[in-house]
């Protein structure tokens, strides 16, 4: 299967030197997940000994930047740079996931907190730790402090959760998870196929249309080439990998230490 890549990034006013463009794992990189780490111990430090409400306070008032902050990024595309409102949307997991998290805190449900856990902490880090190409731009491009920014939020709310001990993760919400990602690709498609065929407008939203470079998806499109259904691969490792995020609360190491120094 061929690149499908049909997103637009923003113009610069300037060239940028090369030092200031993110690349896999070069310099500028690995200083952004170090930053990244520690901003998101500082989120958790901050608010350990609060309450619950002003915990739930922070983080909500957390998310609302970053969805006024992702607003503006659509208004300054469709208005100052011309691009299609289709191709602006927040339909990619991380931004679904984005909007859903003022409602994560809001319902205190367990539902709620294991998709923030599970599928939002996952694609988050995997956003942090693997750059893709439409991403890979200098830090005087508004775009690499919108995407670290959007991303602080989906992978530092279910972090502080977990830490603050709000919620146990729980590894029996895993295939409901696997099922609510598969109906986000099936929504995406069906938007995809309506804005490609019908107002012509090429979008690719959770890559159901293709793989793009810098993802392992270009690896897993050359086994299967069908569009969306090459992605089938990818939900039967992110099961796999859910469960192992959620085997610390599987198992109670305490208890088992115990054991085997009795024994």
């Amino acid at each position: 299967m061929k690149e499908y890549f049909p997103y637009q990034t923003e113009p610069y006013l300037f060239a940028p030197p090369s030092w200031s463009v993110m690349g896999q794992f070069n310099v500028l990189h690995i200083i952004t997940i170090i930053v990244s780490l520690i901003i998101i111990y500082l989120l958790y430090k901050s608010h350990k000994n609060s309450t619950n409400e002003e915990q739930d306070k922070f983080l909500f008032a957390f998310s609302l930047i970053g969805i006024a902050l992702f607003i503006l990024r659509i208004i300054r595309r469709v208005v100052f740079y011309k691009y299609s409102l289709f191709t602006s949307l927040p339909l990619e997991v991380c931004n679904i996931s984005l909007f859903l998290m003022p409602l994560v805190i809001k319902k205190k449900s367990k539902f709620w907190y294991n998709y923030a856990y599970i599928i939002s902490l996952s694609m988050g880090m995997a956003f942090l730790f693997v750059v893709p190409n439409m991403y890979r731009v200098s830090i005087f491009n508004v775009l690499f402090f919108e995407g670290q920014f959007q991303h602080l939020i989906t992978i530092g709310v279910p972090i502080c959760l977990v830490l603050w001990k709000r919620f146990k993760p729980d590894y029996r919400y895993v295939l409901p998870m696997v099922g609510v990602l598969f109906l986000f690709a099936c929504g995406d498609h069906v938007l995809n196929l309506i804005f490609t065929n019908i107002f012509n407008v090429h979008t690719n939203y959770l890559y159901t249309m293709g793989p793009i470079s810098g993802t392992p998806l270009m690896w897993l499109s050359t086994i299967m080439d069908v569009r969306l259904f090459y992605m089938w691969p990818t939900l039967v490792m992110l099961g796999l990998l859910w469960y192992v995020m959620c085997l610390p609360w599987m198992i109670d190491f305490r208890k088992e230490w115990m054991k085997w120094k009795k024994k």
